[in-house]
């Protein structure tokens, strides 16, 4: 499987050498060149050789899935890092735009309150009544209760 190993062109000459020491005095002739037109191994080394070559590619493959896998996990890692950076970064402006939005509405709310104090009571009377009377409700209120106030009052913004 290693060409630099494979010496066939040396055991080609080296046949050829014992040839011509030996076929020209029982034979005349001289043999001039010599080659191998195929290499066949017995079955047992053939066998033997095949489950080597098998065993050292799945070594191989083993190796190559290895490194596959170990490649996938620090992309998955490097991924899961990415995001979680991503998310709490996200997270971190939207509870400042959060902020922001709390601040300016408790502003808009002071300065609501502070023009007017009585349409600002009776506009948040407004909300409860309608968070309350959200579904079919019966509502029993004493005359004197703070809800009771604008239901019951001749002077509802005139």
């Amino acid at each position: 499987v290693e060409p630099q190993k494979v010496k066939i062109a040396d055991i080609e000459q080296l046949i050829v050498q014992n040839c011509n020491s030996r076929a020209p005095m029982e034979y005349g002739i001289e043999v001039k060149k010599m080659g191998f037109r195929r290499i066949n191994y017995p079955s047992i080394v053939a066998e033997a050789v095949y489950n080597r070559m098998r065993a050292e590619r799945e070594k191989e493959a083993k190796k190559f899935r290895a490194e596959g896998t170990e490649e996938a996990s620090k992309i998955e890692a490097e991924t899961d890092r990415k995001v979680t950076e991503i998310l709490a970064r996200a997270t971190k402006e939207s509870e400042i735009i959060k902020g922001e939005g709390d601040r300016d509405a408790m502003k808009i709310y002071a300065d609501a309150y502070g023009q007017d104090r009585e349409f600002f009571e009776f506009r948040e009377s407004l909300k409860t009544y309608e968070q309350i009377l959200k579904t079919k409700s019966t509502l029993v209120l004493s005359t004197d209760s703070e809800l009771f106030k604008y239901l019951n009052s001749d002077k509802v913004l005139k």
